[in-house]
């Protein structure tokens, strides 16, 4: 079951000594304790045996593994952990199961990586985990008035580009550095949009421009097999154009990179206003491009919403005075979300039935 401002599913109250071990749990856990950790929640599970706990024992079972320098046992936690808190994702009970499934699958991955002689501590990295909070019921969506513009960020939410994009960085520092990045490594660079990336991370800073147009040509020639779709997002977007919405991107990567996507993607014209990291002096999670579209569209906050996949998304929405939205419906491949938007959504479907509360709601001085 999920909480209910993040899913569908109705939320199942831990009760206050469930909430109180979920806390000595996060405690423990933060303090390297993890044996410790396990041990709170394992005399519950032992009456209850909620598959939830389970996995939040398992997780911090592999961790006394790190410790242990045990690798082919904390793999094998790794993979029960993940087992049993994905049907949980993105939250449940006040956790980020997400967060705590994406470092899981990043332990996973590091452990494949890892040199023979290499020991685990030191290695696989910790993660601080956030006491659980009982968050407040979604706002009713005809409260929130009428709507005049959809703005999105785009990759992992109008289209998910990751496997396309981190593994076009990756070759490029491999090809101009000579270095294998991982993927986390790859992520924990983003921000800027690709070009400015490559001039900051790159050390063979004379091949600076060749690295970018060898950037662009992966982009381009792998954007039809590695970008997933989801053809029911595509067609909202145009239903809501067709509907007098106003639809807007906001997104940190490049204008070069942002039209090879719209083209393949058959999407240009599709937006009336797109704000690329090159469009902007400081990047999400400032709201400086979340502004600057609004300006575009001539459209006031509390209008429009914002839709985007991560916690620099949520944040920029928030500073900006929009209802934000968090996208669920593609694959957690990036930095996970842990920021609370006022609505989240795994399935397009969902999000469609919200927009239809927001568009059927009445405007301001209509009658009735």
């Amino acid at each position: 079951m999920r909480w209910g401002t993040w899913g569908v599913s109705p939320v199942r109250d831990a009760g206050a000594a469930g909430r109180c071990a979920y806390r000595r749990y996060c405690e423990l856990f933060n303090a390297h304790r993890f044996w410790d950790a396990h041990e709170v929640l394992e005399e519950q599970w032992q009456e209850d045996r909620d598959p939830f706990k389970q996995g939040l024992i398992l997780f911090a079972a592999a961790f006394v593994h790190v410790q242990r320098n045990n690798p082919a046992g904390c793999r094998k936690v790794l993979r029960k952990a993940i087992d049993r808190l994905t049907p949980f994702a993105p939250r449940h009970e006040g956790w980020a199961v997400d967060r705590i499934l994406a470092h899981a699958r990043l332990c996973l991955d590091l452990l494949d990586r890892r040199p023979p002689d290499r020991p685990l501590a030191g290695y696989i990295p910790w993660i601080e985990l956030a006491p659980p909070e009982p968050v407040p019921p979604p706002p009713d969506p005809a409260a929130e008035g009428p709507l005049a513009a959809v703005l999105l960020d785009f990759d992992g939410t109008v289209a998910d580009t990751m496997p396309l994009v981190v593994p076009a960085l990756q070759q490029v520092f491999r090809e101009f550095d000579g270095v294998d990045l991982s993927w986390a490594e790859v992520v924990a660079r983003f921000g800027p949009p690709e070009e400015a990336l490559l001039r900051q991370h790159l050390r063979n800073r004379s091949a600076w421009p060749r690295a970018v147009a060898r950037y662009l040509e992966l982009y381009r020639e792998r954007h039809g097999r590695d970008v997933v779709r989801s053809p029911e997002l595509e067609q909202l977007l145009r239903d809501l154009r067709s509907r007098g919405v106003r639809l807007g991107v906001v997104t940190g990567k490049g204008r070069a990179s942002a039209r090879i996507s719209f083209a393949a993607l058959g999407m240009e014209g599709l937006f009336d206003a797109v704000i690329t990291g090159d469009d902007v002096r400081r990047p999400k999670p400032d709201p400086e491009g979340v502004r600057l579209a609004l300006a575009r569209l001539g459209v006031a906050p509390g209008e429009a919403i914002f839709v985007g996949d991560t916690d620099a998304d949520v944040a920029a929405g928030r500073a900006a005075g929009l209802v934000t939205v968090g996208a669920g419906w593609f694959a957690a491949t990036g930095q996970p979300l842990t920021l609370q938007p006022d609505h989240f959504f795994t399935r397009v479907a969902e999000f469609r039935e919200y927009l239809e509360a927001r568009l059927a709601a009445p405007r301001p001085g209509a009658g009735g």
